[in-house]
């Protein structure tokens, strides 16, 4: 399957399939980025599903 490598932000990418659906996100730096939060988490929400994960 190929998929395409699309930068949403300086610091986030994510690989969309040409079905359009989301096969992964790569955030640079993390570390850095967990550290400017008051936590040790993420909350990842697909809207699409209206649910939500924490990654830890």
């Amino acid at each position: 399957m190929q998929v395409n490598t699309i930068q949403v932000t300086q610091e986030m990418s994510v690989g969309v399939g040409l079905d359009g659906k989301m096969y992964g996100g790569k955030l640079l730096n993390v570390n850095q980025q967990l550290d400017s939060l008051e936590r040790e988490w993420l909350v990842v929400v697909p809207e699409a599903l209206g649910e939500s994960a924490e990654i830890r």
